[in-house]
C-alpha cells in the first residue's frame, strides 16, 4: 500500500475514533448530573420531612392518648402523612430504576435519557414541595390537643372576638363617615351603604355563631373538637369583619384625596432598573429621585415615559384607581366634580373649573394644557375598560408619542437612547418609525407596542 494511502487510512481511523470518543467516551456533562442529584437530595429532604412529622404527632398523641388516639382527625393526619411517604418512596424507586444506572454508567451519549428521566420526577418533586401536608398533618393534631388542654382560653378568646365585633356596622366612626361621606360624594353613598352592609351581616354571623358556641360549651360532655373548630371560625370571621370596619373608616378619608403618579424618567444602569416619578397628592407635586424596581416592572412600562400610571381622583375609592397607563389627568375629565363638557356631540371639549386650574397645571405641566375633545376621552375611556394603554388620537402620548419626544428630550431615558442609536451602523434603508402605528376605535395604541407583551396597568 502506498505512502499516501496509509496516511489517508491513518486519519480516517483517527477521524473515527474521535467520533466514538467525543458520542461514547466523554462523561456526562456536569450541569445534567447536577440536576440529577439535586433531584435525588431533594426526595431525601421530603422523606425526612414526613419522618420527622410522624415522630411529630407521635409525641403530641402521647400527651392526652385518650383523648387524640381515636380521634379521625388524627387518623386522618396519619394516613395524609403515610400517602406523602408513598408518593416518595415511589419516586425513589423510579430513581433508582431510571437514573441511577445512567449516572453510574456516566456517558454523555445518554444525555437526553437522562433529562427524560429526571424531569417528571423533578415536576413530582416540585409539586410534593410546594405542598405543606407534613407540616399542616401535625399542626392539625397540635390544634386538636389544644382544643381540649385550652378549652376555656379558646372559648372566651372567641367570646371576646365576638363582643368586639357585635356593633360593628352601628360604629359611630361608620355611621359618621357615611353621612359625611355620603352628602360630600352622592355618587357614591350606594357603594359605601352596600359595604356598611356586608359588615353589618358579617358581625351579625360572628354573633350567630357565639350563641351555637355558648350552647355547645354547656353541654355534657363537652366536644371539645367541635367547640374548638367553632371557636376557630369565630376568631377568624371576627378579624375579618375588624378588617372590613377598619377599610370602609379608611375609605372615607381616602374619597378626599387625590393621588397621581406620573412616570418622568428611566434608566437601566449596571443590569439594575430605575424610576423617576412626578407624584400629585392633593394638589401638591413632589419629583422623587431614581427608585429601583424590577425588570418586569421596567419592561412593563418602558413604553409609558410622560403617562401617568396611577390616578385617583378625589371621589374615588383606591379601589377604583386607574392603574392603566394613560396620558396626565384624563381620569379627571368626564368628572362633573372637576368640570364640565362645552360645545355638542362630537365637537365638545372639556373645560376645568377655575378652583381647579393649579391641579390641572401640576398634572400637564405649565402651559402644556389642551381642552380635551370628547372623543379623544372616549378613545381613552374605550381602551381603559379593555385594559389597554392610551396613547392618544395621533400616537402623542407614550415613550414614542410625538408630545413625548420634544417634552422628555433632555431626560435620561432619551439622552441613552439617542447615545445608543448614534452608536448603530446606519440601515440600508430607510423606514419611517411611525409605520407600525394602528388605531382601533380611537384607542391610539401602536401595534409595534405589544410585540413583546401585554402593557396593562401600572401600580403604585
Amino acid at each position: 500500500m502506498k505512502r499516501s494511502s496509509w496516511a489517508s487510512f491513518l486519519l480516517l481511523g483517527a477521524a473515527f475514533g474521535l467520533v466514538i470518543y467525543l458520542f461514547f467516551g466523554r462523561p456526562l456533562p456536569d450541569w445534567a448530573r447536577a440536576d440529577a442529584q439535586q433531584a435525588q437530595q431533594r426526595l431525601e429532604q421530603i422523606a425526612a420531612d414526613v419522618q420527622a412529622q410522624r415522630a411529630r404527632i407521635d409525641e403530641i398523641v402521647q400527651q392526652d392518648p385518650a383523648f387524640l388516639s381515636e380521634l379521625p382527625e388524627v387518623k386522618a393526619a396519619r394516613q395524609q402523612l403515610e400517602a406523602r411517604a408513598a408518593q416518595v418512596q415511589a419516586l425513589q424507586t423510579t430513581f433508582a430504576d431510571a437514573v441511577k444506572p445512567i449516572l453510574e454508567r456516566d456517558k454523555s451519549s445518554e444525555r437526553a435519557e437522562l433529562l427524560s428521566a429526571v424531569s417528571p420526577i423533578n415536576a413530582k418533586v416540585q409539586a410534593l414541595q410546594s405542598q405543606d401536608e407534613a407540616v399542616a398533618a401535625a399542626a392539625t393534631v397540635q390544634r386538636l390537643l389544644e382544643y381540649k388542654r385550652d378549652h376555656a382560653k379558646i372559648v372566651e378568646g372567641a367570646r371576646t372576638t365576638a363582643q368586639a365585633v357585635a356593633n360593628a356596622g352601628a360604629d359611630p366612626l361608620v355611621e359618621g363617615g357615611l353621612a359625611t361621606s355620603g352628602a360630600q360624594f352622592p355618587e357614591m353613598k350606594d357603594k359605601l351603604e352596600k359595604k356598611r352592609a356586608d359588615l353589618t351581616a358579617g358581625a351579625a354571623q360572628v354573633q350567630a355563631d357565639r350563641a351555637h358556641l355558648d350552647e355547645l360549651a354547656a353541654q355534657q360532655p363537652v366536644d371539645y373538637v367541635a367547640v374548638g373548630r367553632l371557636a376557630d371560625r369565630i376568631l377568624a370571621n371576627g378579624e375579618a369583619v375588624q378588617a372590613q370596619k377598619a377599610g370602609l373608616i379608611s375609605d372615607f378619608a381616602e374619597l378626599r384625596r387625590s393621588t397621581d403618579k406620573i412616570l418622568t424618567d428611566m434608566k437601566e444602569e449596571d443590569g439594575r432598573y430605575y424610576h423617576q416619578y412626578r407624584v400629585i397628592q392633593d394638589g401638591k407635586s413632589t419629583e422623587t429621585g431614581w427608585l429601583e424596581v424590577d425588570a418586569a416592572t421596567y419592561r412593563k412600562h418602558e413604553d409609558h415615559l410622560g403617562m401617568s400610571i396611577y390616578s385617583k381622583p378625589e371621589g374615588v375609592l383606591e379601589e377604583d384607581a386607574v392603574e392603566v397607563a394613560s396620558p396626565p389627568g384624563y381620569a379627571y375629565v368626564g368628572n362633573p366634580r372637576y368640570g364640565q363638557w362645552q360645545g355638542s356631540g362630537a365637537n365638545s371639549f372639556w373645560v376645568f373649573y377655575g378652583q381647579y386650574a393649579l391641579m390641572r397645571d401640576l398634572l400637564w405641566g405649565p402651559g402644556y394644557y389642551r381642552p380635551v375633545p370628547r372623543g379623544d376621552w372616549d378613545g381613552w375611556r374605550d381602551s381603559r375598560r379593555a385594559g389597554r394603554p392610551y396613547y392618544g388620537r395621533n400616537n402623542e402620548y407614550g415613550t414614542q408619542g410625538s408630545a413625548t419626544r420634544s417634552r422628555y428630550a433632555g431626560s435620561r431615558y432619551m439622552t441613552d437612547r439617542a447615545a445608543r442609536a448614534a452608536r448603530r451602523p446606519a440601515p440600508n434603508t430607510t423606514t419611517s418609525s411611525r409605520s407600525g402605528s394602528t388605531s382601533r376605535s380611537g384607542g391610539g395604541y401602536r401595534s409595534s407596542r405589544f410585540r413583546g407583551g401585554s402593557f396593562g396597568g401600572g401600580g403604585k
